[in-house]
């Protein structure tokens, strides 16, 4: 029964699960009234127009006032274009890139107007079904081994219990055993089985102890998880990071019903952005290329191929890892052809990737986004 507990209790310390999950904090503007007196807001639509003009913002991250440089203080393309300096319409496509920080991690989305509209995967903001369904899933397989184990040493301290009161037994027989030989061979007898209670005991109070550390752990992060999860479908505000480091915070405008799609939108900058490809289906062996943030790997590019057409998909054999997702597949020429999307579907399909069509995407958003 020990062994079945200790290999065991070794599988469920080898598949814990950790969910991290970071906080969002908003960004802070300030701005002067008309009477002079200064107000702070972290909501950018409650800022005076007058003050955006000015620039009376203030940068989160540095904590410095926005300069008043005429112009250029909300022309986020013109800031990224002279810090970037691309060498190639790739490059000046990445520009137009930025990594989307949530609750479930980071993903890629990029600005698909100079008004800040941001497209993305819904899953880089948004736990899908399927996966609260695995993770539920997984919580209540944990939640068995878990409870399988500590019925197991519940039943083995009982044993242990036992052999106490045997021991116990032993010592007391010694001591009131009046023949000196019978008394020499208890005592023999009560050292031996003292040893190995000893040994087992310590044994089980260090596998025990680790066991219930890991317990609260293991519990602590799924309170945590499902706490978070329930907060998640109340976020409207992530976190950005643009191809130069700076972050800003977002809105969320609006979801899919039907397709893995998210809307964001970043307020009162001129963004840089990237041109839909044009509504002609690109041939098959036209090369693109996927732009994204695998493992912590910013603004990466991979390069492939149109491999063909698969309902709203674009295929192509371009590597799309977690953290491309959201990110755009682009031509050569640097114009969007797809929402590169990785959960859904592309891990099923070895050497594949799929992109969700760009016109789809704005066909499903059309009611949000300003008319072109």
């Amino acid at each position: 029964m020990r062994r079945r507990a200790i290999a065991l209790f070794m599988i469920i310390s080898v598949v814990l699960i950790m969910v991290n999950i970071n906080p969002v904090q908003g960004q802070i503007y300030k701005y002067q009234d008309e009477n002079g007196v200064w107000h702070y807001t972290d909501t950018p639509v409650n800022l005076p127009e007058a003050d955006i003009a000015d620039g009376n913002s203030r940068n989160r991250d540095t904590g410095a006032a926005g300069s008043k440089t005429p112009g250029n203080d909300f022309d986020l393309n013109d800031r990224l274009i002279r810090s970037i300096q691309p060498a190639n319409l790739i490059e000046k496509a990445c520009a137009g890139t930025v990594v989307v920080h949530s609750g479930f991690g980071k993903g890629t989305g990029f600005f698909i107007n100079d008004a800040g509209y941001i497209l993305t995967n819904k899953h880089v903001i948004r736990a899908t079904d399927k996966q609260e369904a695995s993770t539920e899933k997984k919580f209540d397989s944990y939640d068995e081994q878990f409870s399988i184990v500590e019925e197991r040493l519940d039943n083995e301290e009982k044993d242990l219990s036992h052999a106490r009161d045997r021991v116990d037994a032993l010592q007391k027989r010694a001591e009131n055993e009046s023949d000196a030989q019978l008394r020499s061979f208890y005592d023999a007898d009560y050292e031996r089985l003292r040893g190995k209670y000893e040994t087992w005991e310590r044994d089980f109070r260090s596998r025990k102890q680790l066991f219930l550390e890991q317990k609260r752990s293991y519990e602590q992060e799924k309170s945590d998880y499902l706490y978070k999860q329930s907060l998640a479908g109340l976020n409207k505000s992530f976190k950005i990071e643009l191809a130069d480091g700076q972050t800003h915070y977002v809105s969320l405008v609006a979801t899919s019903d039907t397709l893995d799609l998210a809307l964001l939108k970043l307020a009162h900058f001129r963004t840089p952005f990237i041109q839909p490809a044009s509504k002609r289906r690109l041939p098959q062996g036209e090369h693109v290329y996927a732009i994204g943030n695998p493992i912590n790997l910013r603004h990466s590019v991979a390069k492939g191929i149109i491999s063909g057409y698969q309902g709203s998909y674009v295929k192509t054999d371009a590597k799309i890892y977690p953290g491309n997702s959201g990110g755009p597949l682009v031509t050569q020429s640097g114009e969007v052809v797809g929402i590169n999307t990785f959960k859904q579907i592309t891990h099923k399909f070895e050497g594949l990737g799929f992109a969700i069509s760009i016109h789809e995407a704005l066909r499903e958003f059309s009611a949000y986004l300003p008319a072109t």
